[in-house]
C-alpha cells in the first residue's frame, strides 16, 4: 500500500485539535498541526483523522464527503475508508491499486480530540483531579506566538502582576513563596508554598480565602497545567494544551476544572468564564505584541532570569531530552 509518510515536523506527542462535538459524521473538517492541514471526520463512533490531501491530485478532502463511513475526494470521487485505504474508485474496471491516504491515530479523552504525532509512548495526558470534580467544561482560544512563549505564559506567574492587574492577582500582597521544581522524564512540577491570599477579581469569585498550595505543570511536549489548593482540597484546575497551526498561531483547548457539587461549580464557571476570556486577551495582546517586537530584530536571544523557573525544563524537554528522577527539588524563592 503506497502513500505519504507523515509530514508532521512536531516533537511527537498528542496534539489537541477539536472538541469532540465539532466533528461530525456528516460533514469533514479541516483543523492543522505544524502548517499541515489535516481533515477530521466521524465514522462507526470514533473519530478518524487523515492529512488532508488526497494521494492522486491532492485535493482537500474536507472539500469532499462522507459516503458509508468513507470520505470522498472532491474531485475525482476516489473513496478512502476508516484505516486510509482506497476503497472504492468510480469508473474503475478491475482491481483497486494497493493506495492510500495518510492515517494519523486519534483519542478522545474529557470532550477532546487528540492526534499522535509520530509515536507517543504514553495515552494523552490528563489530571486525574478531573476524576474526582464532577464539573468540567472544555474552552479553546488561539495566539500568535511561539509555542514555548505559549506554554511559559501560561505557567509564569510573575507576570501576572502587570499583565492582569488586580485579576489574578492582587498588587498589594506580596508573599516571601517557596518554590519547589523537580522533573522526571517530560514532566515538570512547580510547587509554590506560602502565597496566602493571592486577590484579585478570580480569586474572589472562586472564593479562594487562602491558597495553600500553587502548582504548575509542563508535560512534554506541548501541555501545560495550573492548580490552585486551599487548606483542605483542590480550588481550581486548568489543563492547556496547545497545538501549533499554522502561520505562527497556537490554538489552546483549555479544561478547566471546578470542585465542589455540580450546580454550584456551574454557576461558577460561568461567573468565571468572561474573566477568563478576559485574562486570555490580556495573555494574547501581550504575547502577540512581543512576537512582533522580536521579529524587528535580527538578534533574537532572550535572557531566562532567575524567575523563570520553568522556561529551560521546557525548551530542553521540546527538544527532546528526558530528565532523570531527582532525589531532591530545587528551590527558588520569590516575593509573590
Amino acid at each position: 500500500m503506497t502513500g505519504p509518510t507523515n509530514p508532521i515536523p512536531a516533537p511527537t506527542g498528542w496534539y489537541v485539535v477539536a472538541k469532540e462535538n465539532e466533528v461530525s459524521a456528516k460533514k469533514p473538517m479541516r483543523c492543522w498541526i505544524h502548517d499541515i492541514p489535516l481533515v477530521l471526520y466521524r465514522t462507526d463512533g470514533e473519530i478518524r483523522a487523515f492529512v488532508d490531501r488526497c494521494p492522486h491530485r491532492g485535493a482537500k478532502l474536507s472539500d469532499g464527503k462522507i459516503r458509508d463511513g468513507k470520505i470522498e475526494c472532491p474531485y475525482h470521487g476516489w473513496r478512502f475508508g476508516p484505516d486510509g485505504a482506497l476503497a472504492e474508485m468510480p469508473c474503475l474496471v478491475g482491481t483497486l491499486p494497493r493506495i492510500s491516504a495518510t492515517k494519523l491515530e486519534t483519542a478522545v479523552a474529557r470532550g477532546l480530540v487528540f492526534v499522535a504525532v509520530g509515536q507517543p509512548a504514553e495515552p494523552p495526558y490528563t489530571n486525574d483531579e478531573f476524576d474526582e470534580i464532577q464539573f468540567w467544561r472544555p474552552i479553546r482560544g488561539e495566539v500568535k506566538a511561539d509555542i514555548a512563549d505559549a506554554l511559559e505564559n501560561f505557567l509564569d506567574p510573575t507576570h501576572t502582576i502587570f499583565v492582569h492587574r488586580q485579576l489574578v492577582r492582587s498588587v498589594t500582597n506580596s508573599n516571601r513563596t517557596r518554590v519547589e521544581i523537580t522533573a522526571q522524564d517530560q514532566h515538570v512540577l512547580a510547587r509554590y508554598l506560602g502565597e496566602g491570599q493571592a486577590g484579585g477579581v478570580v480569586a474572589a469569585l472562586m472564593n479562594e480565602k487562602d491558597r495553600a498550595l500553587s502548582v504548575g505543570r509542563f508535560v512534554g511536549p506541548n501541555v501545560a497545567e495550573v492548580e490552585f489548593h486551599g487548606p483542605s482540597s483542590v480550588n481550581f484546575v486548568m489543563t492547556g494544551y496547545m497545538t501549533p497551526t499554522r502561520d505562527g498561531l497556537v490554538s489552546g483547548f483549555g479544561l478547566v476544572g471546578l470542585p465542589g457539587p455540580k450546580w454550584w461549580a456551574r454557576l461558577k464557571f460561568w461567573l468565571l468564564y468572561p474573566w477568563i476570556k478576559l485574562v486570555h486577551a490580556q495573555d494574547q495582546k501581550i504575547l502577540q505584541r512581543t512576537r512582533s517586537n522580536n521579529e524587528a530584530f535580527q538578534d533574537k536571544r532572550q535572557i531566562v532570569g532567575p524567575l523563570d523557573v520553568l522556561r529551560n525544563y521546557i525548551d530542553a524537554i521540546r527538544a527532546g531530552k528526558n530528565y532523570p528522577a531527582a532525589t531532591e527539588p530545587r528551590i527558588v524563592e520569590m516575593n509573590l
